[in-house]
């Protein structure tokens, strides 16, 4: 919010790049993962694709939202 509050923006967006590379990046991770194996579950779309899952732990999760790389980003 206070990155929205000093340029002045009302929205901002995660630019298309940026999100490919991340879920490139979260995809190989969780490849390894009891997740990727055969088994059946709300995690894995019929295409295999596995979504709504951290792969690590959560320290690892709070220290990468901690301080966004706004270059990623799109402010508007």
């Amino acid at each position: 919010m206070e990155a929205l509050r000093r340029r002045g923006s009302r929205w901002l967006a995660v630019k298309p790049e940026a999100m490919e590379a991340h879920n490139r990046a979260l995809q190989e991770r969780l490849s390894t993962t009891v997740w990727a194996g055969p088994c059946s579950s709300w995690y894995k779309t019929p295409s295999g694709h596995i979504s709504a899952i951290w792969p690590g732990f959560t320290r690892e999760y709070v220290r990468g939202v901690r301080r966004p790389r706004f270059e990623d980003y799109v402010f508007g």
